[in-house]
C-alpha cells in the first residue's frame, strides 16, 4: 500500500491535447529545445554583424591613416564606374555592408543579380536614418527598383540626399548592385 502511494506521488503529470498524451516534462524540453534554437540563430547573426562592424573598422582606420591612398575593393567596396550609365557597382557572395556613396536629390536606380537559393533582401541607408528596402526576393533574381530621393530637409518616402550605404543580408550566392543615377 505504501509503495504504491509513494508511486502515484512520483509519476510525472500528463496533459492530454486532442486525444494525444504529453507529459509536461516533453513540453518543458520541446520548448527548451526550441529557444535554444532561437538563441543560436541570433548568436549567428551578430556575429555576423560583429564582423561585419570590424571590416567597415578596418576600412576607416586606412583611410584614416593615409585619406589619399587608394584601397582596393573588396565584395562590399565599390568597384570603378562601369559606364553606360551606371555610377557603382557593388559585388560578393555574402552578406555586407558596402563602402559610403553618395546620392543627389532626384530618383535612384538599382540593378540587381542574384544567383542563389534564399533571401536575398537589399537595404538602402540615407544619412538621415532614412531607409528603404530595394530587394527581397526569394531564389535566383534579375531586376531593377528606382528609390525616390529628397533634397535635405524636404519630406519623402524613400531617401534624404546625401551620403548612403548598402545591406546585403541573407545571400547564399554571386549577386551584382549596379546603381544609377
Amino acid at each position: 500500500m505504501v509503495f504504491g502511494i509513494v508511486a502515484a506521488l512520483l509519476t510525472i503529470p500528463t496533459v492530454s491535447l486532442w486525444g494525444s498524451s504529453t507529459t509536461a516534462q516533453d513540453t518543458t524540453e520541446t520548448r527548451l529545445a526550441d529557444l535554444e534554437t532561437r538563441v543560436a540563430e541570433q548568436g549567428e547573426a551578430i556575429t555576423r554583424l560583429g564582423r561585419q562592424a570590424a571590416g567597415l573598422r578596418e576600412r576607416i582606420d586606412l583611410l584614416e591613416a593615409a585619406p589619399d591612398a587608394a584601397v582596393v575593393p573588396d565584395a562590399g567596396q565599390a568597384s570603378e564606374p562601369v559606364g553606360g550609365g551606371v555610377d557603382l557597382r557593388f559585388e560578393g557572395s555574402s552578406d555586407t555592408v558596402t563602402d559610403p556613396f553618395i546620392v543627389g536629390p532626384g530618383t535612384v536606380r538599382f540593378d540587381a543579380v542574384y544567383n542563389g537559393s534564399s533571401n536575398f533582401a537589399v537595404w538602402i541607408y540615407g544619412p538621415d536614418g532614412t531607409q528603404d528596402l530595394v530587394f527581397n526576393e526569394i531564389g535566383p533574381y534579375e531586376g531593377s527598383q528606382v528609390v525616390p530621393v529628397a533634397a535635405t530637409g524636404e519630406f519623402a518616402i524613400g531617401l534624404t540626399a546625401g551620403e548612403a550605404f548598402l545591406e546585403v543580408t541573407g545571400s547564399d550566392g554571386s549577386w551584382r548592385i549596379d546603381v544609377s543615377q
